[in-house]
């Protein structure tokens, strides 16, 4: 479930698996929050951030948020905070920033050839990295329909 508020903010639920939150509890130094998981809500807000990012050393990916970026996902948060006064919520935590739909990273005549060759002969590059931008809903058909392209081109 997920709610627009603006066509570049997205604002849903954010609910995880119980190992998942343990984990994310003690990323965030809240030790006294690990069994608490059944009290717990989650929300997330996502934002359309500005193209770009490179990898860098030990394939690290570096992306640099402007500040029309960090403006959205201000907007979000506080959206975001807005619901969970409103539930009632007491103890909320702000777990940082992560990236989701890392569509657009790598770009078609850029950093691949029209067959998704990389520069490195036989390595190709198939999967939500060469959508030309992040992708709100899934886009299985669209990675199949890549996929069957890529496929009939490594036939010949």
């Amino acid at each position: 479930m997920s709610m627009d508020y603006e066509d570049d903010i997205m604002v849903g639920d954010l609910n995880t698996t119980r190992s998942a939150y343990k984990m994310l509890m003690l990323a965030n130094a809240k030790p006294t929050r690990l069994f608490s998981f059944a009290n717990t809500i989650g929300i997330g807000v996502k934002v359309k951030d500005s193209l770009g990012g490179e990898i860098r050393e030990k394939n690290r990916f570096y992306k640099e948020l402007t500040k029309e970026d960090y403006s959205k996902l201000k907007i979000g948060e506080e959206k975001a905070m807005k619901i969970l006064k409103n539930t009632g919520a007491q103890k909320i935590i702000h777990s940082g920033y992560g990236a989701t739909d890392l569509g657009g990273t790598i770009k078609i005549k850029k950093h691949l050839d029209e067959k998704l060759q990389t520069e490195y002969k036989n390595l190709y590059v198939c999967d939500g990295s060469v959508l030309p931008q992040e992708i709100r809903f899934s886009p299985t058909l669209t990675l199949i329909c890549l996929s069957k392209y890529l496929a009939k081109h490594l036939l010949n």
